[in-house]
């Protein structure tokens, strides 16, 4: 009779230890599911104008990769704008297209939609790009349907949904990226920045020469699949126009502007895809009217820590030519 009683006890504790940790994990009062975009958004909610139905100034919200968060520096666009700085690491078009989401759900406002093209992460491949980062558990109950939407891979899009006494088993990758990351695979973790300013600005390396080239050379073995025959499309661009969409049919002045890259970095997408890639361009700046920023070329050779990621002269240079680009 004790032992089966033990049992019992021992099950009913189990069972109120999984579904506290379901509640708490789901609510987000145990924000592990997606650090990245948990940690921005405590930035983001120390800034009331974003949360107000009015600003006395236009509201800028930048959406982009960590392309993005080391390369605008939201501070240096004021004071003509309100702006912040939503570019994430690990993240395309298709997770930005999920934040964006959940931004206005959480009820965000922004005058300006800022949006960063990535050409690598745009390429035709059997599974988007950035699906290597974007892990089941990091989406919400909604969004793996978004996924299917877009013609992600169904094993991509898989299901969130999982009975409360599973919790500890289906978010075990979550646990461990917040609270033991290096019983993960490198590939696997995705670490919060701890870097970035109030306004999300992430301050970028300036390397040695010989550490540059050495960074150049790995972000380019990191994109080799992306450069292979070149060519935009799929889900990831699908992403792209779906936000472009939204934005628009709620107010925002939507504007895109194509990720610096340096000549090295670029000449991986050979002659063909650069003109595929500037025929997507213009295609798109035709259907949906809005207007792209082709900044590729802004920032010499030297202004890039591994031909893509900026150095913060390079983020200082962008940013103030960014905003001569935009609107008043």
């Amino acid at each position: 009779m004790r032992s089966r009683r033990a049992l019992v006890l021992g099950v009913l504790l189990f069972c109120a230890v999984q579904a506290g940790l379901s509640r708490s994990i789901e609510s987000d009062a145990l924000p592990v599911r997606d650090p990245i975009y948990a940690e921005k958004l405590e930035l983001l909610q120390k800034h009331p104008e974003f949360w107000s139905d009015s600003a006395d100034r236009p509201r800028l919200l930048a959406l982009g990769s960590s392309r993005t968060q080391l390369l605008i520096d939201a501070e240096r666009l004021g004071p003509e704008f309100h702006a912040f700085n939503f570019g994430c690491s690990s993240c395309g078009p298709i997770a930005q297209w999920l934040y964006l989401r959940r931004l206005i759900d959480a009820g965000v406002h922004a005058d300006v939609l800022l949006i960063e093209i990535h050409p690598a992460l745009l390429a035709v491949l059997p599974e988007p790009f950035e699906m290597r980062w974007l892990q089941s558990h990091r989406l919400r109950a909604q969004e793996p349907v978004v996924l299917r939407e877009l013609g992600c891979p169904a094993d991509a899009a898989a299901t969130t949904g999982c009975h409360w006494f599973q919790s500890s088993s289906h978010y075990r990758r979550a646990l461990l990226n917040e609270y033991a990351p290096v019983w993960l695979p490198g590939s696997l973790a995705i670490r919060r920045n701890r870097t970035s300013d109030a306004r999300g600005y992430v301050l970028g390396i300036e390397p040695a020469p010989q550490r540059r080239s050495e960074l150049t050379d790995n972000a380019m073995r990191e994109y080799g699949p992306a450069f292979a025959d070149y060519r935009p499309g799929g889900p990831a661009c699908d992403a792209l126009r779906q936000m472009i969409d939204f934005g628009q049919q709620r107010g925002m002045r939507v504007i895109l502007f194509v990720a610096p890259e340096s000549t090295e970095f670029q000449s991986g997408y050979g002659n063909v895809g650069i003109n595929r890639f500037d025929e997507f361009l213009n295609r798109l700046s035709n259907e949906r009217s809005v207007p792209i920023l082709k900044s590729r070329d802004w920032l010499p050779n030297g202004d890039f820590a591994d031909g893509h990621h900026a150095t913060p002269r390079g983020a200082a240079a962008f940013t103030d030519r960014l905003k001569g680009e935009l609107p008043r």
